[in-house]
């Protein structure tokens, strides 16, 4: 399949201007940031889907001489956090706000939708907080870096090289790096730091970026460190080696050598624009090399047509060993390749837009088992396993995100969000799988599904199975093909021109709600169908967190998701701190989250409030006396001295509460708007239960804080 796309990339990004233009979409940023200096909490509306995320902000001291104008502006690090954190993580788990202060430094570190890998509307957040920040504050355009750990050094490399107009250089800690738009590490010059020992990333990824980078000539540094392991004391110990080096690369105003590597189109704007490529999930590269006068030289590899940007001085161009005289012009020039040759094209048009970003697509009928809305894990499932003959697929949970509407293959191609994109087939018996499911589940990083999800398995039945390659090295077996397409390659040969709902979360965009129901359905095990969903009359409300296991972020969805299972109990819903929810349990079937307890409504209620009720889960910390059963009052002191932010409800979570049991109301009349139907667990299991506790405000759902009042 081919795929039109204009992949454009800037080779004399001199202004903000640009990276304004890009985030200027609908629903885009709305309010300016804090201008004072210190440390700040700050919320944005994102460009993606309108949505309110928050980020943190640290502006120094400087910022404020400079404002004044009695200096020059100041540079800024954008700095990702890792997977299991937040974006907190940065300032109170390393030294980088004293640095910043030392150095004259703006800090800005995004959430970027938590553990999504830094792909899709997570890219999106953080060039939106990055234009936020540069234009409400003394930023120097041409000094703008980017910087993560871990999972945030992988996203480092992600979007900075994806976003080279954006960034001037980079620095990428115990992470990955995408090897085919290494490329563009000539206009974003790459630090990559890593521990020799690293147990949770191996150091191999990092060697083998660099290695990529050594063999294409690009100029980049490679620190090896021993003793941190996967330790947050990596990035501290190694600041000054990090502001050095993007003090020694500012933006390169006019180079001649320069490359443009890109999947699929990133939106942008500049002197090179890739418009057909004949394979979108690999990347399309144009190497530009200007060195001599008069003359370009251009290496191109996956694309068929590209442009050049205006230029008033007739050049010779020397095209993949091919002379092709080329005028000035002060249009674009497009150049084609067709029968192995290339040649200018003199009827090429420019496209007004990326098709690859905005061409509306559907599924094709036949890529999955049921026409009807499904789950995008049991659709990638379907065709994946479709599309190699495999008996069974087994996907970690959530390595895919939804794809938002309209569907489109740029969407499509980031539906799988981990950054080991390769596919493998497995062979093993049913004794096998069920012994490698079981080591699987007992890590926390792990959410296994093995599709079709009523598969009984067989002891000495052979199973073939298709899954991420990045799994298959849990099978004790020699029998695994790595296969050559990724995963995105298999999916948008599975999508077709059109438009249709993807998903029964993406369905729920279409309802006139201000909040989107993002559905992240649990196994059926933890829940059973309701004997008739006319009984339910009661909404029940609880808070949850990782606080004993997870001090440093206590909201990690997936953590907390795993927790449930681990436990066997669930929620219809959850709301986690930025106000988005996701739907866990169908509401036509019983919730495991009630337990014993009596009703304020009465019998027939005692003890069996699951039949009758709708859960919501809040992320949150209670009060010293609401987390006693989960700790001592010392404990809770010393946590509340690390992230007192973490302790009660935010603005945004009752935002959605109020209109997530609006919502719920209107499929279920008999719940009444009163504290006799909407009750907290403490409500229902006084001196059992403490959620959602006294740091709930209840009249922000226009309800008194006891039952019978």
């Amino acid at each position: 399949m081919i795929f039109p796309m204009a992949i454009n990339v800037i080779s004399n990004p001199g202004a903000i201007a640009a990276l304004l233009v890009l985030c200027a979409l609908p629903h885009s940023i709305q309010a300016a940031p804090p201008t004072e200096p210190g440390r700040h909490e700050v919320t944005f509306t994102s460009s993606w889907d309108a949505t309110t995320q928050p980020y943190q902000l640290y502006i120094p001291k400087a910022a404020a001489q400079k404002k004044g104008g009695k200096a020059g502006p100041l540079p800024l690090v954008v700095v990702l956090h890792g997977r299991g954190v937040d974006h907190h993580a940065w300032f109170n788990l390393t030294p980088i706000l004293k640095k910043a202060e030392e150095r004259g430094w703006i800090v800005a570190a995004p959430y970027a939708r938590g553990n999504v890998w830094y792909r899709a509307a997570a890219e999106r957040d953080v060039l939106d907080v990055t234009a936020q920040v540069a234009a409400n504050l003394p930023v120097d355009p041409s000094r703008i870096y980017l910087a993560g750990h871990s999972m945030g050094g992988w996203g480092t490399s992600w979007i900075g090289l994806r976003n080279p107009q954006v960034f001037a250089a980079m620095a990428s800690m115990s992470g990955w790096a995408p090897a085919d738009l290494l490329p563009n590490a000539r206009l974003v010059p790459a630090l990559y730091i890593h521990d020799e020992h690293d147990p949770i990333v191996p150091v191999a990824n990092s060697r083998s970026a660099v290695a990529e980078l050594s063999r294409l000539g690009i100029s980049h540094q490679y620190r090896e460190e021993s003793g941190y392991g996967h330790g947050s004391g990596l990035i501290g110990d190694n600041f000054d080696r990090m502001f050095d080096w993007f003090d020694a690369h500012p933006r390169q105003r006019h180079p001649n050598r320069f490359a443009v590597a890109s999947r699929g189109g990133t939106g942008l704007t500049g002197e090179v624009r890739v418009i057909d490529s004949p394979e979108p999930w690999r990347a399309a590269v144009v190497d530009v090399d200007r060195t001599e006068t008069d003359t370009q030289t251009l290496t191109v590899t996956n694309a068929t047509r590209f442009a050049l940007a205006p230029n008033d001085q007739p050049t010779t161009t020397i095209l993949n060993g091919a002379f092709i005289p080329t005028p000035a012009h002060d249009e674009w020039i497009v150049f084609l390749e067709k029968y192995g040759a290339w040649s200018i094209d003199e009827s090429g048009a420019l496209p007004d837009s990326n098709p690859f970003e905005s061409q509306p697509m559907r599924w094709k009928t036949d890529a999955t088992a049921t026409t009807e809305p499904v789950r995008i894990q049991q659709r990638v499932a379907d065709i994946l396993r479709q599309s190699t003959d495999a008996d069974l697929c087994l996907m970690n949970s959530d390595w895919l995100v939804e794809p938002d509407l309209p569907l489109t293959p740029a969407r499509v191609a980031n539906i799988f969000v981990f950054p080991d994109e390769r596919l493998a087939v497995v062979e093993a018996n049913g004794d096998q799988i069920t012994q490698t499911l079981a080591g699987m589940k007992s890590s926390p990083l792990r959410i296994p599904e093995l599709f079709p999800t009523d598969t009984t398995l067989t002891s000495e039945t052979r199973y073939s199975m298709v899954m991420p390659a990045a799994m298959a090295g849990d099978f004790k077996t020699s029998d695994v093909k790595i296969l050559d397409r990724p995963i995105a390659a298999f999916l948008l040969d599975a999508i077709e021109s059109g438009d249709e709902i993807t998903s029964q979360s993406a369905a729920r965009q279409l309802e006139p709600s201000p909040h989107l129901v993002l559905q992240r359905l649990m196994p059926l095990t933890h829940s059973r169908p309701r004997a008739t969903t006319a009984s339910v009359d009661t909404i029940m409300l609880h808070f949850s967190s990782d606080l004993i296991a997870g001090p440093g972020n206590p909201f990690d969805v997936e953590s907390i998701i795993a927790i449930y299972q681990r436990y066997g109990v669930s929620a219809h819903y959850l709301i986690d701190r930025q106000g988005n929810v996701r739907q866990l349990v169908d509401e036509s079937r019983e919730a495991f989250h009630a337990g014993k307890g009596t009703a304020p409504s009465g019998e027939p209620r005692t003890n069996r409030m699951n039949g009758y009720s709708i859960g919501i889960e809040m992320l949150a910390v209670g009060d010293v006396d609401d987390m006693k059963p989960f700790m001592t009052a010392e404990k809770y002191a010393d946590y509340l001295k690390f992230v007192p932010h973490n302790v009660g409800y935010t603005p945004l979570q009752y935002g959605a509460l109020r209109a997530l049991i609006a919502d719920i109301r209107t499929r279920h009349p008999a719940i009444a708007l009163d504290r006799a139907h909407i009750i907290g667990h403490e409500d229902y299991a006084p001196g059992r239960k403490t959620d959602p506790g006294a740091l709930f405000d209840w009249s922000k759902i226009d309800l008194p804080r006891k039952p019978n009042a």
